[in-house]
């Protein structure tokens, strides 16, 4: 069984303990005391490796950084301790965590016991009892494993190998966010570009262990001072592409009015003559009506005659 998080030891004894269970219900190898003892060797071998190659990175980065007790990076368990020490504060949802070595290594001894306790109950159920054993297959094609007739020692390897069945995966989230804190936070000092995929990848079996390793002669830096040196920089890069022209171009007319909301030239062309002047201004007056008299005598004499041309007129208009 894997979890986000899963230790090396575990995550190679699983690999190794479930291949070989079943080539064996298939028939192809006999599953039995000899089988255990190999994928223990497999899983103790396969861990000191990947210790050791972690303690040598983790032991250079201490070494680099004037970190003392550089000898806890070979000591599990307190390996956890000195990577907690060189990452420094972790971030947890905005919150400072100043301790996350000491909160990864207690969770990752809780984390070790249960999958010892795992690991002993599965070893017991299916070789020390494996002529009670009964492969139950469902109707969707997966199997799970049954035991009948179990004696009281093997009631009690059953009942913890079921608990930890259900609580190492829940426990498992805990574990894996604390430890990929911790690691994403160290791995930001020494990769501060890729430190955040660095510490994700740790979900990986074994990236852990070898990326520490690989980081081990990198010079550590202040995460906090890199980011802000980056946001002045991009503040720098992009203050040229502010309006050049002091303002939005698009507010207001860039020329200083609005060329429709009044006459370009200083007036209206339409309200008064644009040179300044009447242009009848000079002329000589009309001359006089010879018949004007006659006119307004008409106009006169004619009073009735003009009073019913206009009461004619009426009808027309």
């Amino acid at each position: 069984m894997m979890t986000l998080y899963t230790p090396a030891w575990f995550a190679l004894f699983d690999g190794v303990f479930s291949g070989v269970f079943s080539a064996a219900l298939e028939g192809r190898v006999a599953f039995d005391w000899t089988t255990v003892f190999i994928a223990c060797a497999v899983a103790l071998g396969g861990w000191l490796v990947l210790h050791i190659l972690q303690g040598v990175g983790l032991f250079a980065m201490a070494k680099k950084a004037g970190v003392p007790h550089r000898w806890r990076a070979f000591v599990p368990f307190a390996n956890l301790m000195l990577a907690g020490k060189l990452a420094g504060e972790a971030s947890f949802f905005g919150r400072k965590l100043k301790n996350i070595g000491l909160y990864a290594m207690l969770l990752h001894i809780f984390a070790t016991l249960l999958y010892l306790a795992y690991a002993v109950s599965e070893v017991m159920l299916f070789v020390a009892y494996q002529d009670k054993l009964q492969i139950v297959v469902s109707q969707y094609g997966s199997w799970y494993p049954s035991w009948v007739d179990l004696p009281q020692i093997g009631l009690v390897f059953e009942s913890i190998y079921t608990i930890c069945s259900y609580v190492l995966p829940l426990y498992g989230l805990v574990h894996s966010l604390f430890v990929i804190m911790l690691y994403m936070s160290l791995f930001k000092k020494y990769s501060p570009r890729h430190g955040v995929g660095l510490g994700i990848l740790c979900l990986v079996p074994f990236a852990a262990e070898i990326t520490t390793f690989v980081l081990r002669n990198k010079t550590p830096i202040d995460y906090e001072a890199y980011l802000r040196a980056r946001r002045e920089a991009y503040m720098r890069n992009h203050q040229h592409y502010g309006n050049p022209y002091g303002g939005n171009p698009y507010g207001r007319n860039p020329y200083g009015g609005n060329p429709y909301g009044q006459n370009p030239y200083g007036g209206n062309p339409y309200g008064q003559n644009p040179y300044g002047q009447d242009p009848r201004a000079g002329q000589q007056a009309p001359p006089e009506d010879p018949f004007g008299e006659f006119n307004e005598n008409g106009a006169k004499g004619g009073g009735q005659s003009g009073g019913s041309s206009s009461q004619s007129d009426d009808w027309f208009n």
